[in-house]
């Protein structure tokens, strides 16, 4: 992941980002900003000393890798802009433990992706504060295969081994407003951070499947069990977004 965020960050410092898009109108000249942003907290550790605490972890609240956002100021209102964002995420983890007689592999893969409306104010040369209101969806699957050794008495011969399947389906939506501050290291380059309120609301359900080697059921194939999430998230300030505007 720091290898793809430096070459993100060398390729972005070496493009031209003085194109300013106007647009003509009866009403005045409206002037488009554009801003890309990455998750950059992991690499900028590995410049800084952080604070060894790690944050508590907002359950099923995602963070978003890539950032885009399209802002509009107007000619009459040069302190202020706004317009649209968005933000998406893919995940893929993967975990084999494999001896003689067990093994044990998961799989999660997620994916998430936000849409918002912003507005931000220049209240100094340097900072800039920002809020506005998002809708996420967050996707996530899991799945698990074990196989374990299962003890009898007397032992039996060949030994029996117990199999599990289970797979895990989890949508979650969220809602609500973000307010954040963004510190300009230049007029192209920023570091921003923010904190979120969402009302998330979501479902899941599991399917299992498992049986002993000598083909006995002990649970039955693809039962489906459910539940629903009806929450509020409160997100601190957790991560630090790398900025390019241009």
């Amino acid at each position: 992941m720091k290898n793809i965020i430096t070459a993100i960050v060398l390729l972005a410092l070496t493009i031209q980002l003085h194109a300013q898009e106007k647009i003509e109108t009866l009403s005045g000249n409206f002037k488009f900003t554009h801003e890309v942003g990455i998750n950059a907290t992991s690499f900028l550790k590995s410049f800084f000393t952080f604070n060894t605490i790690t944050p508590a972890t907002i359950t099923n609240v995602p963070s978003f890798l890539i950032n885009y956002k399209c802002l509009v100021t107007l000619k009459n209102l040069p302190n202020y802009k706004f317009g649209i964002r968005l933000g998406a995420n893919i995940t893929d983890n993967t975990t084999n433990n494999n001896y003689d007689t067990t093994y044990s592999n998961a799989a999660t893969h997620t994916f998430t992706w936000r849409a918002g409306i912003e507005m931000q104010h220049d209240v100094s040369k340097k900072w800039t504060m920002f809020w506005g209101l998002d809708f996420f969806k967050n996707s996530i699957n899991t799945s698990t295969d074990q196989k374990s050794f299962y003890y009898t008495y007397p032992q039996q011969y060949p030994p029996l081994f117990r199999y599990s399947f289970t797979s895990s389906t989890s949508y979650f939506y969220g809602i609500g407003p973000f307010i954040g501050v963004q510190f300009h290291l230049n007029k192209h380059l920023s570091l921003s951070t923010e904190t979120t309120v969402y009302v998330i609301n979501g479902t899941t359900s599991n399917n299992t499947n498992s049986y002993y080697s000598n083909g006995v059921v002990i649970y039955p194939p693809n039962s489906n069990l459910g539940s629903t999430v009806n929450q509020t998230s409160i997100s601190l300030p957790a991560f630090v977004n790398l900025n390019f505007r241009f």
